[in-house]
């Protein structure tokens, strides 16, 4: 076996040592990830969204046959679909039961009212004796078995109770007199009639009804995203058209609730539609677009856009290191998101690479920018 040399054995520890040093440099610059940057542009991919919804009756009134018992019903003015003006007398009912109806209790009320002066009467009468047979009590004339039975016809408890008699029977007549003036029915508001529930030479009770609705004013509820409910401002504009209607009136948006349903997710805005022509009827389908102020977000492209635990985020480059930035995001069509918070115009987007980085990655820009 052939012995190394010294000069042979540091030869193959310098190479050995050199070695090393290469392969540690080789690691370092197998560290450095090669990343793709730009600037955000301001922009947005719409302005608009539209939305079906259906026309709805934005105000409705019920009216009934305000009677205690049962009247044969007179005369019905109008039919469902007829237009009334309020205060119309749609319906007229026969009097001459509620009238007798008022007579009897009229003649309980007196009979009452008769009862309670009598009653009153007597325990001013007691009350009296009451008071002599106390002094005769002091004087020792009379026992006190006596003046007991004397405390007791002096009692109030008697007229307490023929006095709360006689306000129910009160009650009663003052009813029955203001059922003799529901024998005519009126519209409570002016509209359409769209339920009556009376037909002539049949009997009414308190539950006959009809119901008016006001079509000169119609609303539509929609229910919208998240990303739509931010979008809506004061100004913002509704057109509304229909398939069977010619229509060219916008809709004012009168209610938009910021809290989402708790079950869907969307939010809930009304609608409310001049309807004075009265071309449009509730139950049709309306084609709602949605005008958004002209509101200027930020476009990226959207695989920049990384997602953690349900969270958007990006790589923004800040002192040639990569930085997490949170962000909310708005439309996208595929190839473009917008981004409606969390980035600014100056920021360096890393746009390509940034699957493969960390916070703790050593980068290096090898294009991009505006």
């Amino acid at each position: 076996m052939r012995k190394l040399t010294l000069t042979a054995l540091i030869g193959i520890l310098l190479l050995t040592f050199m070695g090393c040093e290469a392969e540690v440099a080789i690691e370092k610059v197998e560290t450095i990830t090669s990343v793709e940057v730009q600037n955000p542009i301001e922009g947005s991919l719409t302005n608009e969204t539209v939305i079906v919804g259906k026309l709805q009756a934005s105000n409705s009134a019920v009216a009934v046959a305000s009677i205690m018992g049962a009247e044969e019903i007179m005369a019905v003015n109008y039919e469902v679909g007829d237009y009334v003006e309020k205060g119309d007398v749609i319906v007229v009912l026969d009097s001459e039961s509620s009238e007798d109806q008022v007579e009897n209790a009229r003649l309980s009320y007196m009979t009452a009212r008769r009862n309670y002066e009598a009653v009153k009467e007597s325990l001013a009468s007691a009350q009296t004796n009451l008071e002599r047979t106390q002094k005769l009590f002091d004087s020792g004339v009379v026992s006190q078995q006596q003046l007991d039975g004397a405390k007791l016809q002096a009692s109030t408890g008697q007229l307490k109770t023929v006095e709360s008699q006689m306000l129910q029977a009160k009650f009663a007549y003052e009813n029955a007199q203001e059922s003799v003036d529901q024998t005519v029915v009126e519209a409570p508001i002016s509209g359409i009639i769209s339920t009556l529930n009376f037909e002539e030479n049949n009997m009414a009770t308190s539950q006959n009804s009809l119901i008016i609705t006001d079509l000169e004013t119609l609303k539509i509820d929609l229910e919208v995203t998240e990303d739509v409910i931010n979008r809506l401002t004061s100004d913002s504009k509704a057109l509304v058209t229909f398939e069977t209607v010619e229509f060219d009136k916008s809709a004012e948006i009168v209610f938009v609730n910021p809290v989402a349903d708790q079950r869907t997710g969307l939010y809930k805005i009304s609608l409310s539609l001049d309807n004075a022509e009265m071309s449009l009827k509730p139950g049709m389908f309306a084609r709602v677009k949605l005008l958004f102020e002209n509101t200027q977000v930020f476009l990226i492209p959207i695989d920049a856009v990384l997602s953690e635990d349900g969270q958007a985020y990006i790589y923004v480059v800040t002192d040639n290191k990569p930085m997490k930035q949170i962000v909310e995001l708005g439309e996208d069509d595929g190839e473009i998101v917008e981004i409606l918070s969390g980035i600014t115009i100056e920021n360096l987007v890393i746009v390509k690479g940034q699957n493969y980085i960390s916070e703790e990655t050593d980068i290096q820009v090898v294009t991009g920018g505006n």
